[in-house]
């Protein structure tokens, strides 16, 4: 099964789709791109705040990769990205604009009993 691992539990996950901006390399993109349409794990990782270990989130589909220029992502998206409790984390901007190039991936999730939403509508 594919996985994808968060840090922080952000407000994001809460949503039926969300996006994630994540650090772009050549490898990262062609490994994403070549899993587009397929169910991912989505894992809470354990970090030096957290006393549960890594454990399932939810799982999610890969609907959509797209490598930018972090300059171009806009502000709305880079907020909602790293919001917490509904407060955008301005440490986590920061630490995302200090990469030139990034990956924005946006997943539809589904849970047990419920049905994905089509890719159309999931990028809606």
């Amino acid at each position: 099964m594919n996985r994808v691992k968060f840090s922080l539990l952000w407000d994001k996950l809460n949503d039926p789709v969300f996006t994630t901006i994540r650090s772009w390399n050549i490898e990262k993109e062609k490994y994403y791109r070549s899993h587009i349409g397929e169910e991912f794990s989505v894992l809470k990782v354990k970090n030096q705040y957290s006393v549960r270990p890594e454990h399932v989130i939810c799982h999610a589909f890969l609907v959509d990769v797209k490598r930018m220029k972090t300059r171009d992502i806009d502000k709305a998206t880079l907020e909602k990205d790293v919001s917490l409790n509904g407060q955008p984390s301005a440490d986590w901007i920061i630490k995302i604009m200090k990469n030139e190039t990034v990956l924005l991936l946006t997943f539809s999730k589904h849970m047990k009993g419920q049905q994905r939403l089509p890719v159309k509508e999931a990028l809606k």
